[in-house]
């Protein structure tokens, strides 16, 4: 047990289109009380050398839902 204590994750996989979503869901006990919050993973090829990763946390503790971009690109001769 580290962090939060025990939580449960459950993910789902699909492919959309030409991208691999991930929606990952989290249960777990904060100060007694049971919280679930959704994270949406994206992953895409732009190219044959660069890989987009978009995250979206959906409402955690409540909030709004925040998005994050990677991008990640293959060195020449790599």
């Amino acid at each position: 047990m580290m962090g939060r204590g025990v939580q449960m994750q459950t993910s789902r996989a699909k492919l959309s289109g030409g991208s691999l979503e991930i929606m990952t869901s989290h249960e777990l006990i904060v100060q007694g009380r049971p919280l679930q919050s959704e994270v949406r993973q994206v992953l895409s090829l732009e190219s044959s050398a660069t890989l987009i990763v978009e995250v979206t946390r959906l409402g955690v503790l409540g909030g709004p839902p925040t998005t994050s971009r990677s991008v990640y690109r293959r060195l020449a001769g790599a």
